[in-house]
């Protein structure tokens, strides 16, 4: 019995310096950073994190450079909802040949570089595995009008003390396989998907863009 984790990774390069702040009734608001630059003006009407300045006024702004941009290049986390199970007998030396366990969403900014794609699978016993089936159970009634009421979760844990309480949970321990591929647009068939180029800049800051952001660079991630 074997349970699928799937993490896949992907980065971003945005513009944020490119977009003046504005307010929805077209006046420039004043985004004061305090000085950290000489002659900087205390309206800087883009965000600090830019590493730009602006040394002019409101109505003529002029940018320098006092820092690095430390919110135009982002990486994203797509993990699965839950956890994919599956008692399949396992076919030749131990591997599962033509199993999907995930499917990535296309688009021009995902797979514009590549994606890191981490596959993890848990070999469990036969407890863990039916803790994570009820709880999968309980999701897929939730989202049916005939699936009938899932029944009561096991848990591996036992009250010793104290007055009687429910106790939900699972302590386990599994083997565990992990595959790592990368994916870029070469591995897309060729009339897959209608990549645009160029691509249309995004004018503001990485983070948000996609769920899971952060502007700090994996260990593992090459450019």
């Amino acid at each position: 019995m074997n349970q699928f984790l799937i993490r896949s990774l992907h980065s971003l390069d945005t513009h944020p310096e490119l977009e003046l702040e504005q307010d929805p009734k077209g006046s420039t608001p004043c985004d004061f950073i305090g000085i950290d630059c000489d002659d900087c003006h205390p309206c800087n009407m883009l965000a600090k994190c830019t590493g730009l300045r602006n040394v002019g006024n409101v109505s003529d702004p002029k940018f320098i450079r006092v820092g690095p941009c430390t919110c135009c290049t982002c990486w994203y986390s797509i993990y699965n909802e839950r956890p994919i199970l599956t008692n399949y007998t396992l076919l030749s030396q131990g591997r599962f040949e033509n199993f999907k366990v995930a499917s990535i969403k296309l688009d021009d900014y995902i797979i514009n570089s590549k994606i890191y794609v981490d596959v993890d699978q848990y070999n469990l016993t036969r407890q863990a595995y039916l803790f994570y089936k009820a709880l999968q159970d309980q999701k897929d009634g939730a989202t049916s009008l005939f699936q009938p009421p899932s029944g009561k979760i096991p848990t591996s844990f036992k009250q010793i003390a104290g007055n009687p309480e429910a106790i939900d949970g699972i302590f386990y321990a599994a083997s565990v396989s992990q595959k790592t591929i990368v994916i870029t647009k070469d591995d897309v068939p060729k009339g897959g998907y209608p990549f645009v180029e160029p691509l249309r800049l995004i004018k503001r800051t990485c983070v948000g863009v996609y769920a899971n952001s952060t502007t700090t660079k994996p260990t593992f991630w090459v450019d």
